[in-house]
């Protein structure tokens, strides 16, 4: 698969529907509701220059929402994306995430991956 799809129909992809998740996000704790203000922010900014991957270093308050989506996002959201098996985390009820469990983005039905995982987002991330 073309690096330039890959980056469109992934990166761009999930840095988008991740701006739009987080804008619906409403958490009580204030600390947390500003790292996510503050990710929606940088997302924004990556996404406008097209390198949402300069956004990775803010995912950490995403981790306490949802460990697994956490680890996708990391592997989605890269220079060089990928698929992380944390994807499928609630498909099949995996407790641990290895990092180095992921498989590079290599066919069409693989976007179909992304997109499902993207759409399912919301409903994952949950304060």
């Amino acid at each position: 698969m073309k690096t330039t799809v890959v980056h469109r129909d992934v990166s761009i992809y999930a840095a988008e529907r991740l701006i739009e998740v987080l804008a619906g996000l409403k958490c009580s704790d204030r600390d947390m509701q500003l790292r996510l203000h503050g990710l929606r922010r940088q997302l924004m900014e990556g996404v406008r220059d097209a390198a949402p991957w300069r956004a990775r270093n803010h995912l950490d308050v995403i981790v306490m929402l949802d460990a697994p989506s956490w680890a996708a996002l990391l592997a989605l959201l890269d220079e060089g994306p990928v698929l992380h098996r944390a994807i499928l985390a609630s498909q099949d009820r995996r407790l641990t995430i290895d990092p180095s469990d992921y498989q590079f983005i290599s066919q069409n039905s693989d976007l179909g991956v992304v997109r499902e995982f993207m759409t399912s987002l919301g409903g994952r991330l949950t304060p």
